[in-house]
């Protein structure tokens, strides 16, 4: 090898390194130590292959001609493989040329990008240039040799070395990583439920087990894990994901710290509204440190990532995004609370005391009802009452102005705005519709004319609520009847037994009211437990219909809808919806005999229209006689124990017929927010059963849209009745989240 050529060789790799440097090439992750890597590793290529065969050069360089992910560097490639050949076939290769063709395709190696799947380019060029490389160091003197090959050993032995010390970091991190990843979830679990003490020390035990995570992967012994190309991009990428994950985690739980959910009790009947207003923030503060936990890991999109890791953060993140919109609906609430607790002035609630015994469409027959203040969160009950108190009182008839569905589907039960309102005691079939809203707005037009004043608001509750509310307040004497009334025999004396024990009508109404007012008086004046338990508590009978809230004030109302109180009928969207109430007509107590079972099957063709069948089935298992008159007795002169109701269907769909046990009966139609409604009368004798069958039919845009799910809506009766919903002759499968009263089902099939 002449003299010029042994300077130029050097010069040649030197460029090629830095050629190959300024690409970018990051085998570790790290700037600096990448510079050097790929620095070092080029001057070994190019040097080792001054001294390879010319046609190793060629290969390599046709090898990246092939890759080549440009026009240029294609040019680039072509033209060293061409020169490489050309000089090669002449037998005029020398050290400096071969260097320059190695060179050449190290700079296209350096810039191939992703070539397929992620890693199949470095693996390229890595075992192109590597061939290259020990093809030139074998036919270099031996000593050149001995010092490669020494090199060689140290760099595997140091790689060993590096990757025992990252597997035991890896190893050690592992566990708390997946134990944190684990009480994280739970954490968010809590969270949804309103645990919010229980996903406070969750998510600090989660913080502190992430952070473990991390700080294992930072261990001295895994700093030369650095410097091994691969190994290197996965604890980087690792450590930052850990990292980061831990870091918003403990953001979250410092967030938790300064929320009180305690600051939502009623104390000695009253609730702080300053400390409600505090804990505005903080809740802010909580969601957006969720969602800065799903922003960093879904920010971090690295390929080096180890999918067990990001499996297992992504199951979190995902449940992360389920529950989110429960924080939404939360803070929502605790921005209205205030308000709705009188910060600004005293707020007049209306509590209708209802009784499924004598079937109403919104659930029972409205017996008893209070009038609830609350000044700056002081509560207290103002007025208590029957029903008969707000017929009795002010003008005749009273006066309601809507809403107009309200009043165009229950025109024939009283419900009137041509002659002035309704008949005398309106009151008494107030909660005919089950349309909550419209009842609740109704009740609040009425209350005025009815001795009262300008409500904020209106809430339901039945028997079954009233009796959960006694585990709080405890039992209620009735020297009347001679028992005390517990939360386990309230349920029973309330819907059957008072009526047996007490003859005397007016004895038997105060006996109602006793347990009623004092009940409500107890629960408003004491310490109630936390808003968890009391949400524990009451959520059945939320879902069940039995417990409703409306406000005048729209912002007011979607905090009802949100937390499912709002007590509507089903929405008609895009989905199908429907729905089956009962209204007892004979106005008895016979309800509590009343049994039934529903079935709602839709069919689809190969046109626009959709069918369906709405089955009701009812027996009536109540005795001829043997109950008081008032139990099994009607306004009818029916024979006793007949049971008389107005049954109405509701659908999206319309409804263009109905037979009672075979036999087509004259319907009622109208329209009640959005639905399609139709009513009939059916009479069921002591011991009897009967079957109405609704049928509906209608075209719609999308008949797979529309019968993707459907929206259903059960009465809250006595004993629950069960319903089955098919498509196509196939269930469709019901959604947990109001399963006993309103749910959505979902086709089986999707």
């Amino acid at each position: 090898m002449k003299a010029p050529e042994n300077r130029s060789v050097p010069a040649i790799a030197l460029m090629g390194a830095v050629g190959a440097v300024a690409a970018g090439c990051s085998p570790t992750g790290a700037t600096v130590i990448d510079a050097i890597l790929v620095g070092l590793a080029v001057l070994v290529v190019v040097w080792a292959a001054a001294s390879s065969p010319w046609w190793g050069g060629v290969i390599a360089a046709i090898v990246a001609m092939v890759f080549a992910p440009s026009a240029v560097l294609l040019a680039a490639a072509a033209l060293a493989a061409g020169g490489g050949l050309v000089v090669g076939l002449r037998g005029r290769a020398e050290p400096w040329t071969r260097a320059l063709v190695a060179a050449v395709a190290v700079q296209v190696f350096a810039r191939l990008g992703e070539v397929g799947s992620f890693g199949v380019s470095a693996a390229i060029a890595i075992s192109t240039l590597l061939a290259l490389t020990v093809v030139g160091v074998s036919r270099r003197q031996r000593r050149d040799r001995r010092i490669a090959f020494g090199v060689a050993v140290a760099l595997v032995g140091g790689t060993v070395l590096a990757l025992i010390g990252g597997g035991l970091a890896a190893a050690s991190a592992r566990g708390s990583v997946e134990d944190g990843v684990d009480r994280a979830q739970q954490a968010v679990d809590q969270l949804a439920d309103g645990d919010f003490d229980a996903a406070r020390v969750s998510f600090h035990e989660a913080a502190e087990l992430l952070a473990d995570g991390d700080a294992a992967l930072d261990r001295p012994w895994t700093q030369p894990a650095r410097l091994v190309p691969v190994v290197a991009q996965y604890r980087a990428a690792g450590t930052e994901l850990v990292g980061s994950a831990a870091d918003v985690t403990s953001q979250v739980a410092s967030a938790l710290d300064r929320i009180d959910p305690d600051a939502l009790r009623v104390r000695d009947g009253a609730i702080d509204v300053a400390a409600v207003e505090a804990l505005q923030q903080p809740m802010a503060e909580l969601l957006n440190a969720l969602d800065q936990l799903v922003l960093s890991v879904r920010s971090i999109d690295d390929p080096w990532l180890s999918h067990r890791l990001t499996d297992r953060l992504d199951e979190l993140v995902v449940k992360v995004e389920d529950k989110r919109p429960k924080g939404d609906d939360l803070l929502q609430a605790v921005q209205q609370m205030p308000t709705l607790l009188g910060r600004d002035g005293l707020r007049r609630y209306f509590v209708a005391f209802t009784t499924p015994v004598e079937a109403r469409g919104l659930g029972g027959f409205m017996g008893n009802w209070a009038e609830v203040t609350l000044d700056r969160g002081t509560i207290a009950v103002t007025r208590f009452g029957r029903h008969d108190d707000l017929n009795n009182t002010g003008p005749q008839p009273k006066v309601i102005t809507g809403p107009a569905d309200f009043l165009a589907t229950w025109s024939d039960r009283g419900f009137r705005q041509a002659d002035g309102g309704g008949h005398p005691r309106i009151w008494s079939d107030v909660t005919m519709s089950p349309q909550f809203p419209s009842v609740a707005q109704v009740i609040s037009e009425m209350y005025p004319q009815s001795g009262g004043q300008q409500l904020d608001g209106v809430f339901a509750m039945d028997i079954y609520t009233i009796a959960a509310l006694m585990q709080i307040t405890g039992p209620v004497d009735v020297p009347s009847a001679g028992v005390s009334v517990t939360p386990e025999n309230a349920v029973e004396f309330l819907l059957h037994d008072q009526y047996l024990q007490i003859q005397d009508t007016p004895q038997r109404v105060d006996a109602l009211e006793v347990v009623a007012k004092t009940t409500i008086d107890r629960l408003l004046n004491s310490d109630l437990p936390g808003p968890v338990d009391m949400a524990e508590l009451l959520a059945p009978y939320v879902s069940e219909g039995r417990l409703m809230g409306w406000s005048p004030v729209p912002a007011e109302q979607a905090v009802m809808t949100t937390l499912g109180a709002d007590g509507a009928l089903p929405v008609p969207g895009t989905g199908d919806a429907a729905a089956v109430v009962v209204n007892n007509a004979g106005n008895g107590k016979i309800d509590y005999y009343l049994d039934g079972r529903m079935s709602y099957d839709v069919t689809t063709g190969d046109d626009t229209t959709v069918r369906a069948t709405l089955t009701v089935d009812l027996s009536n298992s109540a005795p001829a006689e043997g109950e008081p008159p008032y139990v099994i007795g009607n306004s009818y002169d029916l024979p006793n124990g007949t049971n008389y109701l107005y049954v109405t269907g509701y659908g999206a769909l319309p409804i263009r017929s109905a037979t009672v046990d075979g036999v087509t009966v004259p319907l009622r139609s109208s329209v009640e927010a959005g639905l399609n409604a139709a009513s009939l009368f059916v009479q069921i004798p002591p011991g009897g059963a009967a079957t109405i069958v609704f049928d509906l039919e209608g075209q719609v845009d999308d008949p797979a849209a529309f019968t993707r799910t459907v929206e259903w809506r059960s009465p809250p009766s006595v004993r629950p009745m069960p319903a089955t919903i098919t498509l196509n002759g196939e269930p469709m499968l019901r959604s947990p989240v109001n399963d006993a009263g309103m749910f959505t089902l979902e086709t089986s099939t999707r």
